[in-house]
């Protein structure tokens, strides 16, 4: 998972799930177009339990809009 992912979510590790909370967190990131999707599973670290999220990154970059314009010196 990217750092600006991890960074989007920081908020949210360490706490019982709140899932209300994730599901507003994953739509807010979907919204940046560079995720198809996200996935989860139950994960233990170190003795500890807990919800492992992955992120799954686009292959091709979001739709971009290139604007142009042309300057007629003409009179």
């Amino acid at each position: 998972m990217s750092r600006d992912v991890a960074k989007e979510l920081a908020d949210n590790v360490g706490k019982p799930v709140d899932t209300q909370r994730l599901e507003q967190d994953i739509n807010l990131i979907s919204g940046y177009g560079r995720f198809y999707g996200f996935s989860y599973r139950m994960d233990e670290e170190d003795g500890r339990i807990g919800l492992a999220l992955r992120a799954n990154e686009k292959e091709y970059a979001p739709p971009i809009v290139n604007f142009g314009f042309t300057i007629d010196a003409r009179k």
